[in-house]
């Protein structure tokens, strides 16, 4: 559905060349190493996974075949827990694992083997953490929802205030986590662990989200319709 839903595409690929800026941008932070005393725009990379995971968990509940909810309705209550975690494992597998493979593979060939891995663990657990966070934003089962017209206003404070939080997190890596190796570690060992725990109550939250969600779906009628005696 993420590649032929018109509405989630339509919101999802104008990020695409933001994204090409970004990358761009942190470029020439390849070739320095965090743990060095000059601030590398790598340092960005973990938190740039967190504002696109943002978005798309804000819009992944609207897209054009939302009449089809209804089929939903014909899932048993206890496989919703389940079906929670296979949206959580799509979007990690598919926006945060596979593309910090590829940056492994990349910053080996310019940090060498230990700095590569243990920034890119580090970055695997707040891309993690952040997707914990941003699964409460999905307001039901994905692409059962009619899209909204104040969708796109109520997205920019989400935006704002993750941007914010991103630039203060970056700071705070630059001055404090990423001085030595030995607090690096300690860090991602403990972002790690709230990841791990959050995503757990977040996966509860989203199955919780979903059923609600239906629940409207399957009463809709008797708000448009009263029967006769």
């Amino acid at each position: 559905m993420m590649t032929r839903d018109w509405q989630f595409l339509r919101q999802v690929v104008p990020m695409a060349p933001m994204l090409i800026i970004a990358g761009v941008a942190m470029a020439p932070g390849l070739h320095v190493p965090p743990f060095s005393s000059r601030f590398a725009s790598m340092h960005f990379l973990p938190h740039a996974f967190g504002l696109m995971l943002l978005l798309i968990c804000t819009v992944l509940a609207f897209g054009n075949d939302y009449k089809g909810a209804w089929l939903f309705q014909l899932v048993p209550a206890g496989a919703w827990e389940r079906f929670a975690q296979g949206v959580f494992a799509v979007l990690w597998v598919r926006f945060i694992v596979i593309p910090h493979l590829f940056f492994l593979a990349l910053l080996t060939w310019f940090w060498g083997v230990q700095s590569a891995a243990l920034f890119i663990a580090y970055s695997l657990a707040v891309a993690s953490f952040y997707l914990a966070l941003e699964l409460r934003l999905i307001e039901g089962v994905p692409f059962s929802q009619q899209p909204q017209v104040a969708q796109g206003a109520m997205l920019l404070p989400y935006l704002v205030m993750g941007g914010l939080g991103a630039a203060l997190w970056v700071g705070l890596q630059y001055y404090f986590l990423f001085r030595s190796p030995a607090s690096a570690l300690a860090a991602t060992a403990i972002v790690a662990a709230g990841a791990y725990y959050l995503t757990r109550s977040s996966l509860r939250s989203l199955s919780s989200a979903m059923r609600f969600s239906l629940g409207l779906v399957s009463g809709e009628s008797s708000f448009l319709y009263k029967e006769l005696g």
